[in-house]
């Protein structure tokens, strides 16, 4: 609805990823609303950003106990994004609900506020009526999202590096890795926090390629985190690191085809890099590697992936 070219839109829809947020009537009227807005997709956290604004903002008429401030609805809904995310449970219960040990207490996540505050609350769109008596997420990006705003609020004082790292962070054999539940979160923080960024692009660079939104990264640091994250792939045996396709095309950028050039042909020997590095490229279509890729679909002990990679880039 008041979208002129239909076509461009979708073939938009589907270049920025954002199908993901045209799978509800509400998610889809507010990609709409931003493109009517601004004439373009937006990125992928300005999507989010835009979505649950509207969620947040919209009230059915009668529904509502009390009248709420949206920022108290914004801290509630944060509140319950993290309680969620760190008791590792995917349901609320909703106030005077059976007792139900499966499914997180409202009652132990906000504990000053009242019945009718938490029922306006739980009318928001951001959420969804799910087994009786309770009530998730209708959106697991959001929730990941809303988690990272609660972790930028609750360690916004300086010198909180270290209880960061040991809320992201564990040490197996001595080695610092990212919890896995959490990257996705991880993700959204290190482009919240500048400082702790640093840290995790020198322990996890991945993190920053698997989800959040790299968009929002110069092409410049884009290329350090691809250098440094080959470095250290390319240092051990057993790794075991891999993107999916959206990944791959989030973190890609057309101005990216030198650094994939150059790392194709330091990595060439290393099968998992030169996979992925081959996506990228064709990702963005890279006349700039059409000889490493050239080289590769000939060599007799490649790889049938890296091959057909190859063969797509040259064909492109």
């Amino acid at each position: 609805k008041g979208i002129e070219n239909v076509d461009i839109f979708m073939d938009e829809v589907k270049g920025k990823e954002a199908d993901f947020f045209t799978r509800k009537p509400l998610d889809l009227l507010s990609v709409v609303e931003f493109w009517k807005k601004n004439q373009r997709i937006g990125s992928r956290s300005e999507l989010l950003q835009n979505l649950l604004t509207i969620k947040l903002e919209l009230i059915e008429v009668g529904r509502d106990k009390c009248d709420l401030s949206l920022s108290k609805v914004l801290k509630g809904v944060q509140e319950i994004a993290a309680a969620l995310t760190f008791v590792k449970k995917s349901k609320i219960s909703v106030p005077d609900a059976k007792v139900n040990h499966e499914v997180l207490n409202i009652h132990q996540v906000l504990p000053d506020w009242t019945n009718d505050e938490i029922t306006t609350l739980l009318n928001r769109a951001v959420f969804e009526p799910s087994a009786y008596g309770t009530v998730s997420f209708a959106n697991r990006l959001l929730r990941e999202y809303l988690t990272a705003q609660w972790v930028s609020i609750k360690y916004a004082s300086k010198g909180s590096e270290n209880k960061l790292r040991s809320l992201f962070y564990s040490t197996t054999y001595g080695i610092e890795v990212p919890i896995q539940t959490l990257k996705p979160i991880l993700s959204w923080y290190a482009l919240m926090n500048n400082s702790f960024a640093e840290v995790v692009a020198n322990i996890s660079p991945e993190v920053f390629i698997e989800d959040g939104d790299p968009s929002k990264l110069p092409i410049e640091q884009r290329q350090k985190l691809l250098e440094k994250f080959c470095e250290m792939v390319g240092a051990t045996a057993d790794s075991f690191i891999s993107f999916d396709a959206n990944a791959i095309a989030r973190f890609s950028h057309p101005d990216m085809g030198s650094i994939f050039h150059s790392l194709l042909e330091r990595y060439s020997s290393n099968k998992q890099l030169r996979q992925i590095l081959l996506q990228m490229a064709l990702c963005i279509e890279a006349k700039e590697c059409e000889d490493v890729a050239c080289e590769i679909s000939k060599a007799v002990e490649m790889d049938v992936l890296s091959k057909t990679l190859a063969v797509r880039l040259l064909k492109k």
